[in-house]
């Protein structure tokens, strides 16, 4: 598959629905969020996470062309 399609012959991606998301993540984390063109017209949409120590875990809830993912930290 490439970036462009300009044949416009490609087949529509697959979405993929809940993906586990496990990170390091060394400072206390705020907030998790994401926006995608693809659900709810890229409003944001904050998500659930855990951390324990420095491992971060959510669950990305669905990811078909592209996402745009944001952790927030405390200062």
């Amino acid at each position: 598959m490439s970036w462009r399609d300009p044949k416009g012959i490609q087949v529509e991606a697959k979405k993929l629905r809940n993906i586990s998301i496990k990170l390091q993540a060394e400072k206390k984390v705020k907030k998790v969020w994401f926006a995608s063109p693809d659900v709810s017209y890229c409003l944001p949409t904050v998500l659930k996470f855990k951390q324990e120590k420095d491992q971060l875990q959510f669950v990305l809830p669905v990811l078909k062309y592209w996402d745009m993912l944001v952790i927030e930290f405390y200062e």
